[in-house]
């Protein structure tokens, strides 16, 4: 396997497991438990701090997502 294709496998992983860690903490948000608040912000940080403030994941996620959508209108 080369470096790219680690890489690549890598970002799914990571990607699957965003949506369940969003899934887990919308369910535990119904029943209003908090469980790592402190930890959650240290992590928000750091990835802020690496990607930049103007840009968030969900924003990078919906301009992705519309993009995807305008090309799918002009085909």
């Amino acid at each position: 396997m080369s470096n790219l294709q680690i890489i690549e496998e890598l970002c799914r992983i990571c990607e699957a497991q965003s949506f369940i860690i969003k899934a887990q903490a919308s369910a535990l948000a119904q029943v209003g438990a908090v469980v790592m608040e402190e930890e959650r912000a240290d992590v928000s940080r750091a990835l802020t701090a690496l990607i930049g403030h103007d840009e968030t994941p969900d924003e990078a996620e919906e301009l992705a997502a519309a993009a995807e959508e305008q090309t799918e209108r002009s085909e």
